[in-house]
């Protein structure tokens, strides 16, 4: 039984360095995100300002929202939606 304790352990020890890299890279992305952002907003609303503002970030976010209810993932060669048949 030692051989399958072995891999037990190399499973445990490969989920744990994948959400290792997610949380790593969701910190990065987080703080490269509000750096960009705060830059951003303060360009647009000074040369567009704060409604157009408002509306081009809504048109984003709604484009984000889109793009993640449609979004196809692939996962260890197997290629599945996301989406919802109903």
């Amino acid at each position: 039984m030692p051989h399958s304790h072995s891999l037990s352990q190399l499973a445990r020890g490969v989920g744990i360095a994948a959400v290792g890299r997610a949380t790593t890279l969701f910190a990065n992305a987080s703080t490269g995100g509000a750096l960009l952002s705060g830059a951003l907003a303060g360009v647009s609303n000074q040369y567009l300002g704060y409604t157009a503002t408002l509306v081009i970030s809504g048109g984003i976010t709604l484009l984000a929202a889109l793009l993640f209810a449609f979004a196809r993932t692939e996962h260890a060669g197997h290629s599945s939606s996301r989406r919802l048949t109903g």
